[in-house]
Formats: structure tokens, C-alpha cells, sequence
């Protein structure tokens, strides 16, 4: 993916507040098409799921972020519409927001990435707001998941 020196500032503010534990558990970006949001997206997700960050950045060496770049992290989901419909529908965010609430296979974050949101439809947005709003607990802990992203 292209880098564009305007995503920079806001790249570094956000990988800098979960730097600071001021990070959130979930983030909307809107961005308009060519203008490097997806970019922006995907490196702050390979942040999120690296194992040993470099300052602003992820390694690139780890085993996450390996998996990372071979598109196969277990921890890491992108939703899209299936192949063959224009809407991505709640059987699909049910189907993540279980796997949200499994312990991460690798120890770390849990990252979701819904690319186009105006894709859901209104039972999927519903199911994916009730998640964001009011979280589970993991079984054993006395907080709700705080290492569950969603981008």
C-alpha cells in the first residue's frame, strides 16, 4: 500500500495514545477513496497486533507481524460482504463478536477491520453497536476485554 506523508500526524497521535494507555477499544476513520485511509488502517493495525514495536511502528520481524504480512493472523479479522452481495449482513458480526470473546490465539490484541461501514446492514450495525457499547467479560476477569480492537 502507498504511504502518504498527510497520514503521518495522525498516525503518530493515534499509535501514541495506546502507547500511553490512553488508547480506545474501538476507532471509526472516514476517509475519502485515494487518499490513504486504508493505508492508515492497516499499519496501525499491524502496530496493534505486534508483538515488539519499534517506536511508531511494527517490527516487522515478530511472529504476528509475519502473520501480518502473509495475511493470516488468527487475531486479526477484515469484514467484508461475501462474495456475490452488496451488504454485510449480522450473521457475519455475530460470527467476529464470538470470536472477540476467545482468548487471542497469539496472546495479544484481537483486531477487526470493517473497511466500509455503510456495508452493514441495519441488524449488522445494530449487533456491532450493542458489542461496542456494552462489552463482555471474559470469564476469570473483573473488567470488561480491553484488548479487543475494532478499526
Amino acid at each position: 500500500m502507498k504511504w502518504y506523508p498527510w497520514l503521518r500526524p495522525s498516525f503518530e497521535q493515534l499509535v501514541g495514545s495506546y502507547q500511553a494507555g490512553r488508547g480506545h477499544h474501538a476507532l471509526l476513520l472516514q476517509s475519502l477513496n485515494g487518499m490513504g485511509g486504508e493505508a492508515l488502517i492497516y499499519a496501525l493495525c499491524r502496530f496493534l497486533m505486534c508483538r515488539q514495536p519499534e517506536g511508531h511502528k511494527s517490527c516487522g520481524h515478530c511472529h504476528s507481524c509475519q502473520l501480518m504480512q502473509a495475511g493470516t493472523h488468527p487475531d486479526y479479522y477484515a469484514l467484508s460482504p461475501e462474495k456475490g452481495k452488496s451488504a454485510l449482513g449480522i450473521d457475519a458480526v455475530r460470527d467476529v463478536n464470538e470470536k472477540l470473546y476467545e482468548h487471542a490465539r497469539l496472546g495479544g490484541a484481537k483486531v477487526v477491520w470493517i473497511s466500509d461501514a455503510a456495508l452493514l446492514t441495519d441488524a449488522a450495525a445494530n449487533a456491532l453497536l450493542k458489542t461496542l457499547e456494552e462489552p463482555r467479560r471474559i470469564p476469570g476477569s473483573s473488567s470488561p476485554a480491553r484488548s479487543r480492537r475494532v478499526c
